[in-house]
């Protein structure tokens, strides 16, 4: 959890809050990066804690679960409204 502590450290609180919940997407649903750049606020359900991924890389969409710190770090990015949630993303 490195990681995470040294983001807390930014300057910029968007692109910290943007960071972290990326960096605990990757962590706790194994996402690809292409499924990441692409996710969009809909298909985030915070109440049931979960990821609709669509157009992944075998063509079947699935659903993932997150935990209940990934969901805070999720609702919270939600609150800035920033389409595609990850834009900074490179693949």
């Amino acid at each position: 959890m490195d990681l995470l502590i040294a983001i807390e450290k930014l300057e910029d609180p968007q692109r910290c809050q943007q960071l972290k919940a990326f960096t605990l997407l990757r962590m706790i649903t194994g996402m690809r990066s292409e499924e990441m750049y692409r996710l969009m606020p809909e298909a985030i359900n915070l109440k049931s804690a979960t990821i609709q991924v669509r157009n992944t890389k075998t063509g079947v969409d699935r659903l993932v679960f997150l935990n209940e710190t990934t969901t805070k770090e999720i609702a919270k990015l939600l609150e800035m409204d920033e389409r595609p949630l990850f834009p900074y993303l490179v693949i």
